[in-house]
């Protein structure tokens, strides 16, 4: 049994161009800038024969600058961007060099619903 804490850290910065339609209506963009912080928590469970489950639960924080959108003077709502929780559990298997792994889990907050996700991974 393993507990594995870790921190995400990213950063996405977005420029578009302004723009005017064939119908005259304009349309202002400004730069977009996005950090992310995320810290974690991972409880890894070695189950057998190259099994692991795992239960990981982050909490993911988003500071945002810049993004708005303006269509003839009127600002259109910006990006939601604000914090939310994610949990997930997981399960996978190690065969020679590779690396197979499914997850299933839920966001709560800002962006909620359910996820998942299946992984292969190569190691050389």
């Amino acid at each position: 049994f393993t507990l594995q804490p870790g921190i995400n850290l990213g950063y996405t910065w977005i420029r578009a161009e302004d723009y005017t339609s064939a119908s005259g209506d304009i349309m202002n963009n400004d730069a977009f800038s996005a950090f992310e912080v995320s810290p974690a928590l991972r409880a890894i469970k070695y189950i057998g024969d190259g099994w692991f489950g795992s239960l990981n639960a982050k909490y993911v924080m988003t500071f945002r600058s810049g993004g708005n959108i303006s269509v003839n003077t009127k600002t259109i709502e910006p990006l939601e961007s604000d914090d939310y929780t994610e949990y997930t559990l997981s399960l996978e298997k190690y065969v020679n060099n590779f690396n197979f792994s499914a997850n299933f889990g839920r966001r709560d907050g800002a962006r909620y619903g359910w996820i998942g996700g299946i992984n292969i991974k190569y190691a050389f």
